[in-house]
């Protein structure tokens, strides 16, 4: 099972796995971890914590395409701070996706280039 198949389930469960200021996992809530649990997290940590690591990694290119369709669709800065902190909270999990899902949209210089109007996907 890979590291995004564990978390995946780890969520079904109602656990979510996050990365210490000094680089270790920690479990919450963790008392709703299993023996079960546990054993999957220890047989598995280095690629949990790689996993994480990198999905991280992803946050600020996340962020800025996110607001590249913050720009497209004309949001507020209200609403373009919102996005940030969903972002922000989004599981390690799910960050590759998200980050896919926002590079639709063109960046707006990209659009410019191509004489694209600002809505004009």
């Amino acid at each position: 099972m890979d590291a995004k198949t564990i978390l995946k389930k780890l969520a079904a469960d109602g656990i979510a796995l996050h990365l210490r200021e000094d680089g270790t996992l920690r479990a919450w809530p963790a008392a709703h971890l299993t023996d079960t649990h546990r054993e999957l997290i220890r047989a598995n940590r280095d690629a949990l914590h790689d996993f994480i690591v990198d999905a991280h990694a992803l946050t600020g290119e996340i962020v800025e395409a996110a607001m590249t369709a913050c720009e497209e669709w004309g949001d507020s800065e209200a609403a373009r701070e919102q996005m940030r902190q969903d972002i922000l909270s989004t599981p390690a999990q799910d960050k590759a996706d998200l980050l896919d899902y926002f590079k639709r949209y063109p960046s707006t210089a990209s659009a410019r280039a191509l004489g694209r109007s600002k809505t004009g996907l």
